[in-house]
Formats: C-alpha cells, sequence, structure tokens
C-alpha cells in the first residue's frame, strides 16, 4: 500500500510535495485509513473512484465549517488533494487551539526553506509578508537563497504550527514575524518610509 500510495502522490501533488514530504504524507495516511472517519474517503481516492461528492461518508466536517472536499479542492483544483485535506481535518480536530487555524490559510502559496517541511526540529525565525510579491517568506536562522521552494502554506505550517494563528490574520505588506529569545514569535508591523 506504501508503493501505491507514494506513486499516486507523486503522480498527482510531485510538483510541490518531493519525496520525504510524500513518504511523511504516506505515514499520515495510512494512520487516517485505519479506523477513522476518513478510511472510507481515502480509499475512494486511493483506488480512483472519484464520484464520491454524493455520498454521504465524505461529509466531513470540522465544526460544521470545512467539508473535506471543499479544502481537497482549494489545495489543488485539478487532482482534489483529498489525502491533504484529510490529514489537515484530523489533525484539526485533534489540536483545535493550534492546527485549525492552518485550515484558514492551507492553499495559499508562499516561499520557505524547503528543510523546514522536512525537519520537525527545524524553526522558522523569520517570517516576512513580501512587499513585491504579496506572499510569505519563511527563514530558518541559516537559511540560503537556494533552500527556498515554492509551497502551499499548510506543508510549511504542519511542522510550524506555533505560527498558524499568527500568520491567518490579514496583515500589511512588510510585516514581520521574529522569533525572539523569550521563545515567542512577535508580530513588527512595517517600517514607515
Amino acid at each position: 500500500m506504501h508503493d501505491k500510495l507514494m506513486e499516486l502522490l507523486s503522480e498527482h501533488y510531485g510538483r510541490y510535495m518531493d519525496e520525504t514530504f510524500c513518504r511523511y504524507m504516506c505515514e499520515e495516511i495510512q494512520r487516517l485509513m485505519t479506523g477513522t472517519r476518513y478510511a472510507e474517503p481515502l480509499k475512494q481516492w486511493m483506488y480512483g473512484i472519484t464520484d464520491i461528492a454524493g455520498r454521504v461518508v465524505v461529509k466531513i466536517d470540522c465544526r460544521d465549517e470545512w467539508s473535506l472536499l471543499d479544502l481537497a479542492g482549494s489545495l489543488d483544483k485539478k487532482f482534489p488533494n483529498i489525502p491533504a485535506a484529510a490529514v489537515l481535518l484530523s489533525l484539526a480536530e485533534e489540536y483545535p487551539r493550534t492546527m485549525s487555524t492552518i485550515l484558514y490559510v492551507a492553499a495559499k502559496e508562499c516561499d520557505a526553506d524547503y528543510r523546514m517541511t522536512i525537519d520537525d526540529n527545524l524553526q522558522c525565525t523569520t517570517a516576512i509578508l513580501d512587499t513585491e510579491t504579496g506572499l510569505w517568506a519563511f527563514f530558518a536562522e541559516d537559511s540560503k537563497p537556494e533552500y527556498f521552494r515554492p509551497f502551499q502554506m499548510w506543508q510549511v505550517l504542519l511542522n510550524q504550527y506555533t505560527l498558524a494563528p499568527l500568520i491567518s490574520y490579514d496583515h500589511e505588506l512588510g510585516t514581520r514575524i521574529e522569533l525572539w529569545n523569550d521563545g515567542r514569535y512577535h508580530i513588527i508591523p512595517p517600517q514607515e518610509e
């Protein structure tokens, strides 16, 4: 099953998920496929049953606000990302105070040091809402330009979940969020010129 999952994830979502991230997703998907309410939609996705919109099992909501299919479609309109949506919704249910805020920004694009998506221990030290692109950029302490890749927000925030509540607000371009020595993130508004 692991190989089939890897193949499907790479085939449909490989443009923004590298092999390491696909492996992480496989582990999460396999966990959800055993005895959770996400098992049936994930099996339907995995075995190519695409007409799942009308089935009762897919009417999965997180606090009556998020449907699995709506979230999946926002992550990828061409191939609705059922596995990522199921993982995000299950985490939001398990950890509502931190993970549920990821749902609000999950599909937005950002740039990030790719190492933050595969290393649980690499912490984001600075996030900047770029004035030119309008996208968030996430930096680690030792980030280099060659480490940056485009991602969807959910991919970065899964490992940087303490940032999610701060990122989910509307901010002015040029806003910075910095990790200070007190171990907390602080929002720094853009400086007027």
